[in-house]
């Protein structure tokens, strides 16, 4: 829960931020991605659970992200 509000408080801090809620259900295909093996990158990963996490309860959940990176928006090209 903390966690949780601590993403509140920093997006307040950051008023030029938008977060939008849509609590529709987006259906797909998984068969519309394809399946890449990372091992060979990350031989070791594996998921970091933190050690207070709080034990699952309820049904299980969905979610669903589409993030606008222009990471080069801002940048100007060097002509040299």
């Amino acid at each position: 829960m903390i966690r949780s509000l601590m993403l509140f408080i920093y997006i307040s801090f950051h008023d030029s931020s938008t977060m939008v809620f849509d609590d529709g259900y987006l259906q797909w295909n998984d068969s519309d991605f394809q399946d890449f093996d990372w091992s060979e990158f990350y031989h070791d990963a594996k998921e970091d659970i933190p050690w207070d996490a709080s034990t699952l309860r309820g049904h299980a959940m969905k979610i669903n992200v589409f993030v606008n990176a222009s990471h080069a928006r801002n940048k100007t090209e060097d002509p040299t």
